[in-house]
Parts: C-alpha cells; sequence; structure tokens
C-alpha cells in the first residue's frame, strides 16, 4: 500500500512537471512561416449592418437604449482554426471590406470579458456567414445579450442588524472573484465559463462578538442570469449542513441564491401567442441517474482529520448510479488554494468528461480513474478519489469536486462533493 500511494504522489508530480516542460517547448519552437493564401476573394456589406443590445436582457436601459459605437467587432476565419483576421470599433467600420472565400463567425461585444467586474454587464453577440467569390455578403442585425452572470447580495432586516461592519461576502464563478461588503449595493459580473456554471459564496462575519463563516455552492447557473444570494437569520434551528458555523450564538444562517426573471412586455398584436410547450416526461424514480456518498453525507462538505498522507489516505468515494446507462460523466475541480488550483490547471484537470476523456487518457491512468468504455453505458460506479486526500494535506482550504452525470435519454444529476483541510 506505501508502495502504490508513493508512486501516486510521484506520477502526480511528474505529470505537472512534463506538462510545463511541454508547454514551454512548445512556446519556445520556432514557427515557420505562413503559407500564401491563394484562395479567390469575395465581400462583406457592414454599410447597414445594426448592432443593438436586446433590452429584455439589459441590465440598464436609458430612454435612448445603449450605445454600441464603442463595441468590439471582430471577424474570425473559422478555415483557418478560427484565426482573427479583422477587428473594429463598431463605429469605425468600413461600408464594405475584402475577404477570403471562407466560412467565417463575426462577433459584437461591449468590452474585453474580465473574469469578474462591479457594475460593469458584459454583451455579446455572434453570426455565422460565409464569403463567396466576387460575391458581396449582407449580414442580419447583431443583437447583443447580456452574457455573464450579475450577482447581488441581500440580506434579512434582522440578520442586517447583528452583523458587524467586518462582515463581508466572497463570490467566486471559475477565476472571478469579488468581495461584497456588508452594504455592498453595487451588482458584481462575472465571466461564463462554460454552458453552466458552479457559484460559490463564502460569508465571513462577526456577530454579537462570534466569528461567522459559511460556504456554498450554487450550480447550474446559467450565462446571462441575475442571481440574488439571499442570507436569512434562522432561530433556534437544527442545523442541516446548509448553516453557518456561529459558535456559541444561538442564530443559525441560510443562504438561497435566486434567479431574477426578466419582465417581458409585449404590446396587444405585435407577436403571435406562442404555442404551449410539450411537457417534458419525469422520469420514474427508479430510473433517475443519483449521486450519493458511500458512507457520507454528499451535501455536507468533509473535514479531512489529522495523521491523512499519501501513505495513510482518507477514504472517500462517490456512488454513481445511472439505470438508463452513463452518456456523460463530468468533472469540475475548484479551490481556495492558488497552489493547488494551479497544479489542476496545469494537469488540464479543471473541467473534464470521464466518458470523453481525449488528451486526459494518460493522466487519468496515473490517478486511478476510470474513464472512456470503464465508465460509458455503465449504470453503477465509483468515483474514489482517496488518493486525492493524501495529496490535499499540503494545500490547505477548501477543495471541491463539481460532479454531473448524464444518463442515456438526457436525464441528469449534479452533486459537489468538499474537502476541507486545516
Amino acid at each position: 500500500m506505501k508502495k502504490s500511494n508513493t508512486l501516486f504522489t510521484l506520477a502526480f508530480f511528474a505529470i505537472l512537471a512534463f506538462s510545463s516542460c511541454e508547454r514551454e517547448q512548445w512556446g519556445n519552437a520556432q514557427k515557420g512561416p505562413d503559407d500564401i493564401d491563394n484562395r479567390a476573394e469575395g465581400q462583406i456589406g457592414l454599410s447597414a449592418l445594426k448592432v443593438s443590445v436586446d433590452e429584455k436582457t439589459a441590465t440598464t436601459v436609458t430612454r435612448a437604449g445603449i450605445n454600441t459605437d464603442n463595441f468590439i467587432i471582430r471577424i474570425y476565419d473559422m478555415d483557418k482554426e478560427g484565426k482573427m483576421v479583422q477587428e473594429w470599433k463598431c463605429s469605425e467600420m468600413p461600408e464594405i471590406f475584402t475577404l477570403k472565400v471562407s466560412h467565417y463567425s463575426i462577433t459584437a461585444m461591449s468590452h474585453e470579458v474580465q473574469p469578474a467586474e462591479f457594475e460593469k454587464p458584459y454583451y455579446f453577440s455572434k453570426q455565422d456567414f460565409e464569403i463567396t467569390e466576387n460575391t458581396v455578403t449582407d449580414l442580419k442585425e447583431l443583437v447583443c445579450t447580456l452574457n455573464n452572470i450579475k450577482v447581488r447580495i441581500a440580506y434579512d432586516s434582522e440578520l442586517q442588524k447583528l452583523l458587524d461592519e467586518d462582515s463581508k461576502v466572497q463570490v467566486s464563478v471559475g477565476e472571478g472573484r469579488l468581495e461584497y461588503a456588508k452594504d455592498e449595493t453595487r451588482a458584481g459580473y462575472f465571466k461564463s465559463i462554460g454552458e453552466t456554471n458552479i457559484l460559490i459564496a463564502d460569508l465571513s462575519a462577526t456577530i454579537q462578538g462570534e466569528k461567522v463563516t459559511m460556504s456554498k455552492a450554487f450550480i447550474d447557473v446559467l450565462p446571462g442570469e441575475e442571481r440574488i444570494i439571499k442570507y436569512s437569520m434562522k432561530q433556534n434551528s437544527g442545523g442541516d449542513g446548509d448553516n453557518g458555523e456561529i459558535g456559541k450564538v444561538d442564530i443559525q444562517i441560510d443562504a438561497t441564491c435566486e434567479v431574477v426573471e426578466k419582465d417581458i412586455t409585449i404590446a396587444p398584436g405585435e407577436e403571435e401567442p406562442l404555442p404551449e410547450p410539450e411537457p417534458n416526461p419525469e422520469p420514474s424514480p427508479g430510473t433517475k441517474p443519483a449521486i450519493t456518498g458511500k458512507g457520507f453525507d454528499i451535501t455536507q462538505s468533509i473535514t479531512i482529520p489529522p495523521g491523512v498522507s499519501t501513505d495513510n489516505p482518507y477514504p472517500v468515494i462517490v456512488k454513481i448510479a445511472v439505470p438508463e446507462g452513463i452518456r456523460n460523466l463530468e468533472i469540475g475541480i475548484t479551490s481556495s488554494s492558488t497552489d493547488f488550483a494551479n497544479a489542476i490547471s496545469d494537469l488540464g484537470l479543471t473541467d473534464f468528461d470521464l466518458a470523453n476523456p481525449g488528451a486526459l487518457i494518460g493522466i487519468l491512468q496515473n490517478l486511478g480513474l476510470p474513464y472512456g468504455d470503464k465508465v460509458i453505458g455503465k449504470t453503477d460506479i465509483d468515483f474514489d478519489i482517496s488518493g486525492f486526500t493524501g495529496l490535499l494535506v499540503g494545500f490547505p482550504g477548501t477543495h471541491r469536486f463539481n460532479l454531473k452525470v448524464t444518463d442515456d435519454k438526457g436525464n441528469t444529476a449534479s452533486a459537489i462533493l468538499a474537502l476541507i483541510v486545516n
């Protein structure tokens, strides 16, 4: 057992070193001259191209609408691996522009999106088009929508009175982090890193002289959504794993994350009524996928006890039951430890699919994780990360394994496994 764990550790850091060297060699490699592009040419008409913002998704709209003059317009050649071939400010676009015959994408965006910013919504639109020889191609209007995630913090009135001035909430989505002071009223805007995102809120406060800490993760957060994280006070309630740790104070805190619905007003006669959507049949209870902890409640965080090491790992096994068979088993790893987060990023393990591992096969083999045929179509699988626990002890912080399984009929189940190292 000792030899096996030692090899596991060496493999982990050997892979890390190898991937770093590989990147360095790649970055230092000399590039040959660009091939001469002998493709025929056509043109794109830009004089009538309109760029606007969909007011139903906009966070602030004046009577004159949102000015798009300074929006950034970019054109990408999709037949050349998505290489950007042109960029303008919206107000500086020419009336007509010549391009090689190819397939392209044109994008409009309000600004270069940052991981997280206060009061700076990011609007984006994309349109695909094709250039043919000796032809002028006209484009449809580029209607931009909110493309990042808007987050505000709120407290109920009773709790607000008890919070000391040092109280704060740190919100993170991917690499984006913002700190909300107690009286912060501004909205934060976070870069969306996928079709769905994980939003993490960490409360740190003082109530009646006692330190309060609480960490909560919210899954399936969509690009363009507005979320309000609300903290409320519970008197004399039994803990349910989601409440803050309040020491001796006889108060508990709960956190919810509500989606703010956009108001849509349509004047009579402008639109035909939409047909009622057909109901999506719910899978019967016996066929739903499920993610549970083996011998523990996965909805509650696990604190790694003292004495755990690579020679003495702490057993953590997640049971994944999928009666209809696994199509995808997506794993995302995040960490409050910068060093561990960087190591995971270097290994390419920030987000991956065990069913379709791609170039990660070698790394997953060394980590002892199932992949490919050992995952696809399976109805019962163990996600055993016991080997990670010995490695984590060198990285104090909260480490989250975000799991999402999809079965062959498109049904999904999600869970977050949180491991805390003090």
